[in-house]
């Protein structure tokens, strides 16, 4: 089954399924994206050959911010792949990069597996702003070297079931949500891999056994909660809207 509900349908211009953020639709978003975050520690023309194999495997949502410095190489290489002919126009791609304290939608939250964010998705739902997941896979952690989505018992059992990653089950549950995701990898399988999510999907059971997880947050708001802010006591009482 490639779509989790009406909100997605698939692309002609790519293998993967977009969804129509609020009521009056618009240009569709593509589910999956590459994030580029990493740019910034990567050498640029490092980054453009993981971009170029990102759109040579059918990836077509790029996520930029200022604070990547990833914006000029970003539209670098998408120049380069219509050059290449892997692109027919830019049109084909849907760039997203961030506007400060202006727009509320789309909602770009820590979501996955561990991380559910149950309440969040259901006041997104009712108020008509799409999410989009950062950190699908569970990041990397400064403070540990487990991670709780890719070393989860639960998804080892059911990606063993399906044949299928730990990554795909995650990345197929939150397409599941209704969400979009930011993914990215240096290595071109598993950049094909994390987009070969929309031709099966979980059971019921399998949906059950996930909403059992225990849930572990990765993004503390101390890390980035500005002094003369809002306290970090005063955010703990508005889970609803805890990213």
């Amino acid at each position: 089954m490639a779509s989790p509900g009406s909100s997605g349908r698939c692309s002609s211009r790519s293998r993967v399924p977009e969804f129509r953020a609020g009521p009056s639709g618009g240009r569709g978003v593509p589910a999956v994206g590459l994030g580029t975050a990493s740019a910034r520690f990567m050498g640029e023309d490092d980054f453009r050959v993981v971009l170029l194999a990102a759109l040579e495997v059918g990836y077509r949502h790029i996520d930029t911010a200022s604070v990547y410095g990833s914006e000029r190489v970003v539209g670098e290489g998408v120049a380069d792949a219509v050059r290449r002919g892997v692109l027919k126009s830019r049109e084909e791609v849907f760039v997203t990069t961030k506007v400060w304290c202006t727009q509320c939608h789309p909602d770009l939250v820590e979501l996955n597996p561990v991380w559910q964010q149950k309440k969040l998705l259901e006041f997104c739902k009712e108020k008509g702003i799409h999410v989009t997941a950062y950190h699908p896979l569970g990041g990397k952690y400064k403070t540990s070297t487990v991670n709780p989505v890719m070393n989860s018992d639960v998804l080892k059992e059911i990606a063993e079931a399906k044949g299928k990653s730990v990554a795909q089950i995650s990345l197929r549950w939150i397409y599941e949500q209704g969400a979009s995701m930011l993914t990215t990898s240096t290595k071109r399988e598993r950049l094909k891999e994390n987009i070969e999510i929309f031709d099966w999907q979980l059971s019921d059971d399998d949906r059950l056994k996930i909403s059992q997880i225990p849930q572990h947050k990765k993004v503390s708001v101390l890390s980035i909660l500005c002094p003369d802010g809002v306290s970090s006591v005063e955010l703990s009482e508005v889970d609803v809207v805890e990213a």
